[in-house]
């Protein structure tokens, strides 16, 4: 056994790609996806701690709890006065009187007037923090109004429009007297169970309902090919490094059994090696997604559990047949 071991010395070369190979399976998929990984995960945690299960957006106003106003993108939103870069988001304000239980809208409750909330993306997207003055146009008139921002929420996503490549977010507003006085309003309510039966009594009163595991769905189903591609490169990987490295060692390790070596080692250091090697991609992978990655996500988890059940599900199979080989000879 010692022989082999130091035969690690002389196969330098076998053992760099086999290396090269385990840790590219990881490296490339996170280089070419990254960036949509990133914004798949986002969304996904922003859904699972979201405590609503449909939204409903009205024609007009109901008495239920948890309503809002819903102008949508009928306001506009300015980074100056001179209009020269337009914000593209959509927009919830606060209705006058109402206090809001569900988290989603809860920021909601205190707004003033003159104060805005962005989320995430918005905050992101165009460099803006705390402290910062949006310029807001109303579509009744061509004046513009002053807008504190006094808070960035922490969600990531549009639940009108649920695609990892729309980039529009949401603007929480303080109650505006004259944009409702003076359009024709749509509104919201976000709610934890069926409105159906309350809303039933006032005609036409639902223009569409939206649910929030249907959209996480979708979302979801949008990173399924990042997680068919990751397998097909760590199979790949796994290709090419039994070609470089495993398939030598059976051969060396037949040699060294002639020489003296116990049997059962043919099919036990095959195995070591490969649980050995599988550590390097998988280890890597969750270095990657810990400092880089949001790991509350299904989809961010299962990028890190995937290729460590490819691995294992491959080394498993690989023992099964050394072993059927090791009892027949």
């Amino acid at each position: 056994m010692r022989i082999y071991i130091r035969g690690y010395l002389q196969r330098g070369n076998e053992v760099a790609i086999a290396v090269i190979c385990c840790i590219a399976a990881i490296l490339l998929s996170y280089v070419l996806f990254h960036g949509r990984l990133d914004k798949l995960s986002s969304q996904l945690s922003s859904y699972a701690e979201a405590d609503y299960s449909l939204i409903y957006v009205l024609n007009y106003k109901v008495p239920v709890e948890n309503i809002a106003l819903f102008p949508d993108t009928d306001v506009m939103f300015y980074t100056d006065e001179e209009k020269t870069q337009r914000l593209t988001v959509s927009s919830i304000m606060k209705l006058e009187t109402e206090d809001y239980s569900e988290n989603y809208l809860e920021d909601l409750t205190d707004l003033q007037t003159d104060e805005v909330i962005l989320t995430d993306t918005v905050a992101r997207k165009y460099d803006l923090a705390v402290g910062d003055i949006l310029y807001v146009e109303y579509p009744y008139t061509n004046n513009l109004f002053q807008k504190k921002v006094v808070g960035v929420a922490v969600t990531d996503y549009d639940f009108l429009r649920p695609n990892i490549d729309n980039d529009i977010g949401m603007v929480y507003i303080g109650y505006e007297k004259d944009y409702e006085n003076n359009v024709r309003c749509k509104y919201v309510i976000f709610s934890n169970k069926s409105q159906a039966e309350a809303l039933a009594q006032y005609s036409q009163a639902i223009s569409s309902v939206l649910n929030k595991s249907e959209n996480e769905r979708y979302v979801f189903g949008q990173g399924l090919f990042i997680l068919i591609f990751q397998a097909v490169l760590v199979l790949a990987s796994f290709i090419i490094a039994n070609a470089a490295f495993f398939s030598k060692s059976k051969k060396r390790l037949k040699r060294c059994y002639l020489k003296g070596m116990k049997k059962e080692w043919i099919v036990l250091w095959p195995l070591f090696e490969k649980v050995v090697f599988a550590v390097i991609p998988v280890g890597l992978s969750l270095y990657v997604l810990m400092n880089f990655v949001n790991m509350n996500s299904i989809l961010a988890r299962l990028y890190f559990e995937f290729p460590f059940f490819i691995i294992g599900i491959e080394s498993i199979v690989s023992f099964l047949i050394d072993m059927k080989k090791y009892r027949r000879s």
